[in-house]
C-alpha cells in the first residue's frame, strides 16, 4: 500500500515544524454523502485513537476539541496523541494504539510513505482507519488500508479565491503566488490549484516565489524582491496567513496597491481581514472537521455504510463576513449540547 498526497490545508499552519522534524483531489462539485452521525447517538464501548500531527497548532487544537466533544456525545472514548510534528513519533503513536487494542484510528499523515507498515499492522488487527486528506488530486476512490477518507476541499477553496479576485480586479489582472520553499506535496497541490483557477477566472498568473520559512520575516524579503521583478502585480495569493503578513509588509514598503489573499484560516489572518489590511482568507471551519471525522469513524464502527471519500466545507472570509465566523470555543459548546451534529448544521 502507499500513503500518497497527505497533510492538507491545515498544513499551512504547521508545515514549518513538520519539515524541521524530518521533513494536499477532492471533487467539490460532486461531493459524496458524509455520515452525519444521526443514527449513532447511543452509548458505545468504542475507543478511538487520534494522531494529532501537531498539538500546538491553533487549528489542529480546535479540531481536536471538536473531535473530543463529538466523541463524548456519541459515547466514544477518544485517545489523542500528539505527534509533535515528528513523523517517527507518529509511527510509534499508531503502533501504541495497536498495542492498546483501540477500535479505530483517525490518521492525518505527516509525511507520505512513513506510515505504511504501521497502518498495515493496524488494519491486520481489525482496527478501522479514517485517513485525512489522502488521495488529493487522485481519481481513485479507494485508498487501502484506510476504510474511509475525509478530505478538505482544496479545489473549491481555489475556485472561491479566484472568483473573489475576479470580482475585484479587471480581466487580465496579474496575480503572483507565494508558496513554501520546501516542496510539501499538499502545498504544491494547493498552489497548482490556485494557479489553475486564477487563470480560468480570466486573470494572469505571472509566476510564483517561495518563502524559506512560514512567517513574516521569511516572506517579506522574498516578496520585496519579487515586486522588483513583477512591477505590475495586482494581487498576491499566499499559502498561509503568517506569510501573508510578510507579503503585506513588503507591499506597504513598496507603496503599491496590491491585494493580499491568505488561505490558512489562522487568527492572524482573520484579524488582518477585519482591519482591512488583508483582502481575504479562509475559515477552515475546525468544528466541521472534527465532527465529520468522528461521524465517519462512528459509522464505520457501527457497521454502517460510509462513502469511501468525503469532503468537508470551507468558508471564504472577507471584511464583510469575518464577524459572522463561529468561534471554535462556542462551536465546541454547541457540539456538546447536541446543536451541531454534522456539517449539515453549518450555515454560511
Amino acid at each position: 500500500m502507499s500513503v500518497r498526497r497527505s497533510f492538507g490545508a491545515i498544513s499551512c499552519a504547521i508545515v514549518v515544524v513538520v519539515m524541521a522534524a524530518g521533513a494536499c483531489s477532492s471533487d467539490s462539485n460532486n461531493e459524496p454523502a458524509i455520515a452525519d452521525g444521526s443514527d449513532n447517538e447511543r452509548s458505545t464501548e468504542f475507543t478511538v485513537g487520534f494522531t494529532n500531527p501537531l498539538g500546538q497548532s491553533e487549528i489542529l487544537g480546535d479540531v481536536q476539541r471538536a473531535l473530543e466533544a463529538r466523541a463524548e456525545v456519541l459515547g466514544i472514548k477518544l485517545v489523542p496523541l500528539d505527534s509533535q510534528g515528528d513523523p517517527n513519533k507518529q509511527v510509534s503513536d499508531i503502533d501504541q494504539f495497536v498495542i492498546q487494542g483501540v477500535d479505530g484510528i483517525i490518521v492525518w499523515p505527516l509525511v507520505p510513505g512513513t506510515l505504511d507498515a504501521s497502518l498495515d499492522r493496524a488494519a491486520e488487527a481489525g482496527i478501522k482507519l479514517v485517513g485525512i486528506n489522502e488521495g488529493l488530486g487522485s481519481n481513485e476512490t479507494s485508498f487501502p488500508p484506510f476504510d474511509a477518507i475525509v478530505n478538505q476541499p482544496l479545489e473549491e477553496q481555489a475556485a472561491l479565491l479566484a472568483a473573489k479576485l475576479s470580482e475585484e480586479l479587471p480581466d487580465g489582472a496579474k496575480v503572483l503566488g507565494l508558496g513554501f520553499a520546501v516542496p510539501v506535496p499538499t502545498l504544491e497541490y494547493q498552489m497548482e490549484q490556485f494557479e489553475e483557477k486564477v487563470e480560468s477566472a480570466g486573470l494572469e498568473w505571472v509566476g510564483r516565489v517561495n518563502t524559506p520559512t512560514d512567517d513574516p520575516a521569511g516572506a517579506q524579503p522574498v516578496v520585496e524582491d519579487a515586486l522588483t521583478r513583477f512591477p505590475e502585480v495586482d494581487a498576491i495569493v499566499v499559502f498561509s496567513d503568517a506569510s501573508a503578513a510578510g507579503a503585506l509588509a513588503a507591499v506597504r514598503q513598496s507603496g503599491r496597491d496590491i491585494l493580499i489573499a491568505g488561505a490558512a484560516g489562522e487568527s492572524v489572518g482573520f484579524e488582518a481581514v477585519e482591519r482591512g489590511s488583508q483582502f481575504l482568507t479562509f475559515d477552515l471551519v475546525p468544528w466541521v472537521q472534527g465532527v465529520t471525522w468522528m461521524n465517519v469513524m462512528a459509522a464505520l464502527l457501527n457497521g454502517e455504510d460510509v462513502e469511501p471519500v468525503s469532503v468537508t466545507k470551507v468558508q471564504l472570509v472577507t471584511k464583510e463576513n469575518v464577524s459572522e465566523r463561529l468561534d471554535p470555543a462556542e462551536a465546541e459548546s454547541m457540539i456538546r449540547a447536541g446543536e451541531l451534529t454534522s456539517q449539515d448544521d453549518y450555515r454560511e
